[in-house]
């Protein structure tokens, strides 16, 4: 129930955060870019699962930090 502006910002932040852990750095992340795309990946995701929405959490695996689709009903 996190407001949508609060959640892309926190989202940006942890996405960003762990690539500095992780050495793969977050030197060229810019903001809008990142939401531009996330919401575009969203767009696609939500066809593909029939939902009404998608919410991404931060993962790191293997050393790599990804994004982790959440499907909402």
């Amino acid at each position: 129930n996190e407001p949508e502006l609060a959640y892309l910002r926190r989202l940006f932040d942890e996405y960003a955060a762990a690539r500095s852990q992780t050495g793969e750095g977050a030197d060229g992340l810019n903001y809008d870019t990142f939401v531009a795309k996330l919401k575009a990946n969203e767009a696609q995701l939500v066809a593909r699962y029939k939902c009404s929405s998608v919410r991404f959490k931060v993962v790191t695996k293997d050393g790599k930090v990804t994004l982790k689709p959440v499907p909402l009903a």
